[in-house]
């Protein structure tokens, strides 16, 4: 019988016996906390990890499209392809043009407007169907001197005088 008093006295029975009912695992309260903290956390992380994506796709087509015209240099440079407004051949054998940007739409020739654009060098890439609101048109061209256009614009753009007078708009994305 002393052996199994000495037992009922140790410190790990007695700390079992002395615990109540109820006194293990988390309150009502602090679980609705704990949710309460995540749903913000998810609030302000999904909106910003959307514009990360947005900015990311957008990217992808800049780079498509600088690939795209180094490209089509490459490919009249060796006379393979033709020169001038034949430079369309070179536009349509471009590897670089047919990735798969998603959110945007095929590239399409683009003549810069009047800035002397001539041959494949001026590509256009417009937001697909349903990526309107949230990605711009994106323009870019090698002119006859060798200067490089580049413009980040609404759709309503259309003339460099306009990207002039809505500067920020213009070099938002590049």
């Amino acid at each position: 019988m002393t052996a199994l008093k000495a037992y009922l006295n140790s410190r790990k029975v007695q700390k079992v016996l002395s615990t109540r009912p109820g006194e293990e695992g988390f309150s009502l309260i602090e679980l609705v906390v704990v949710i309460a903290v995540l749903s913000i956390l998810a609030a302000v992380a999904i909106p910003a990890f959307n514009g990360i994506q947005n900015d990311a796709r957008a990217s992808a087509v800049k780079s498509g499209m600088a690939n795209g015209i180094k490209e089509c240099l490459v490919l009249q440079a060796r006379g393979k392809e033709g020169t001038g407004n034949a430079g369309g051949l070179a536009f349509a054998k471009a590897e670089a043009f047919k990735g798969d940007f998603k959110g945007y739409d095929d590239f399409q020739k683009w003549d810069g407007n009047g800035e002397s654009v001539k041959g494949c060098f001026g590509v256009k890439a417009t937001p697909a169907d349903g990526y309107e609101q949230a990605l711009p048109n994106l323009f870019m061209a090698v002119k006859a001197d060798g200067s490089i256009l580049k413009a980040c614009v609404e759709e309503n753009y259309t003339k460099k005088s306009q990207w002039e007078d809505e500067g920020a708009k213009a070099d938002f994305c590049w």
